[in-house]
């Protein structure tokens, strides 16, 4: 006798034939399945206890009352089964319902809530003894269980916008610089235009208004509107 074990072919087309029954099966181990159908978690109940407000993991909600109140609190998951034209609801582990994380920035920390800038608007989210965060902190958080964990403790931003102090230094122009009216750029009547503007006060200034053309004495009535200049040229605030 051989010790070799004997191979046996299997013929699928004389079981195909023969039906299901003919299919070799190996049973390893038993198992029951359960009611199955949507899963929901109950955010509300009302006074009286007779009533679910419910959410879905689509987004979308209901209610369901009963004849009786409901032993379930706010936050429990439930799956709801329906047979025979009954609808009971089977309570489940919290972890069937997994807080879906977010990325933001700790705006606010209070004792109660906290509130977390994520996407260009602020999120509101129970504040967590379980991890050590604080303000300007960017944080994982989810709606219901709050800051997960500390990512950085500055802020990041999907965008960095330049400070205040990198936008104006390149507009600054430095005491040393030695501009001149040959620096003005533009077109030429613009260029001409601000030379006259900035010299005609200058000259208004230094010369007696006796001295002055009509034309004179009217811009200097305007450009010494806040002043009042004798014949001998001194100025006087009016």
């Amino acid at each position: 006798m051989s010790n070799e074990a004997e191979f046996q072919p299997f013929d699928l087309l004389s079981c195909l034939g023969a039906g299901v029954d003919a299919f070799p099966t190996h049973s390893l181990f038993s198992m029951e399945i359960g009611p199955s159908g949507p899963l929901a978690r109950i955010s509300a109940i009302s006074e009286d206890g007779r009533r679910l407000f419910l959410e879905f993991r689509n987004g979308t909600s209901g209610s369901a009352d009963g004849s009786e109140p409901f032993e379930f609190e706010v936050g429990d998951v439930v799956v709801m089964v329906t047979e025979d034209g009954d609808t009971s609801f089977v309570e489940m582990p919290p972890s069937c319902w997994p807080d879906e994380p977010w990325i933001g920035v700790v705006r606010l920390k209070l004792n109660d809530i906290t509130l977390i800038e994520s996407g260009g608007r602020l999120r509101r989210v129970p504040t967590s003894g379980e991890v050590d965060y604080e303000e300007s902190n960017t944080v994982e958080a989810g709606d219901h269980s709050g800051v997960q964990r500390v990512l950085s403790p500055e802020p990041i931003r999907a965008m960095d916008f330049p400070g205040v102090a990198d936008i104006g230094g390149r507009f600054l122009v430095s005491d040393d610089s030695n501009l001149t009216f040959d620096d003005f750029g533009g077109a030429q009547p613009v260029v001409a235009r601000a030379r006259e503007l900035i010299e005609l006060p200058l000259q208004v200034r230094r010369a007696p208004i006796r001295n002055r053309s009509p034309a004179d004495q009217r811009r200097a009535l305007y450009w010494s509107s806040w002043y009042r200049e004798d014949d001998a040229g001194a100025r006087h605030r009016e």
